[in-house]
């Protein structure tokens, strides 16, 4: 499977000063937490939020994050998190996401992401509605 089309999602944050480290800057384990609010944002805003999640036992699940400091973000800065699915591999999807502060990329990540079954412990090929909901289109 080969993506034709992915969308991008734009996710808008102001850090705050509890994100912070004794540096000034934002700690290091803060730029997963803020990387995991956007991907909540944009499934939540397209119906495949926690509620179908626990209900239907299906959702997604990190494997592996590649996560890329470039800048540092201090204090009161505003940053877009953008992200879009690159990769599909079976049952493997691979989700880019980078935090922009206006022209100036500051941290980039590349997470691998199954989509579990809760009920039998396992992964599996990636539904329509799953693809759907991350604005991914196959050939």
């Amino acid at each position: 499977m080969k993506i034709v089309s992915a969308e991008e999602f734009q996710y808008h944050y102001q850090v705050l000063g509890t994100d912070l480290d004794v540096f000034g800057h934002v700690n290091n384990a803060r730029y997963l937490n803020i990387y995991e609010m956007a991907r909540w944002d944009f499934i939540e805003s397209r119906g495949f939020g926690l509620k179908k999640i626990q209900k239907e036992k299906k959702g997604p699940v990190l494997l592996n994050v590649n996560l890329q400091f470039r800048r540092e973000l201090k204090n009161l800065d505003k940053i877009i998190v953008n992200s879009k699915a690159i990769k599909i591999e079976g049952k493997y999807m691979t989700l880019y996401q980078e935090m922009m502060r206006g022209e100036d990329l500051c941290s980039k990540a590349e997470f691998l992401v199954g989509f579990f079954d809760m009920q039998m412990r396992k992964l599996l090929t990636p539904s329509q509605e799953w693809l759907d909901t991350c604005g991914v289109i196959l050939e």
